[in-house]
């Protein structure tokens, strides 16, 4: 848990075309859990931001995963309304609690 990388890809006819990436120092994350949640957005969002940089491309939703030793996949979707456009703590609480009731 030494890094955070962000890939952008483009699909065309070919594929998928890589047009943005980056990575940064992960802070918040030790073994591969969330020690620190404010920290470990911080660093997704400076990786994502870098990459949007590089693309020329801003993006509304990402995806993110994390690995480690005792970390499992689950897919579902939460969706929150975020009125004022920043992510907290509490926001982050929203959609992992509608992702589990979906």
């Amino acid at each position: 848990s030494t890094q955070t990388c962000a890939i952008i890809a483009q699909k065309d006819e070919d594929g998928l075309k890589i047009i943005g990436f980056s990575k940064s120092k992960t802070n918040g994350v030790k073994k591969g859990a969330i020690t620190n949640i404010e920290l470990a957005s911080k660093s997704i969002e400076e990786a994502v931001r870098s990459a949007e940089m590089m693309s020329g491309v801003h993006y509304d939703k990402v995806v993110v995963s994390i690995s480690g030793a005792y970390t499992k996949s689950v897919d579902s979707i939460g969706v929150v309304n975020i009125p004022n456009h920043e992510i907290g703590i509490k926001e982050i609480h929203r959609a992992v609690s509608t992702a589990k009731h979906t």
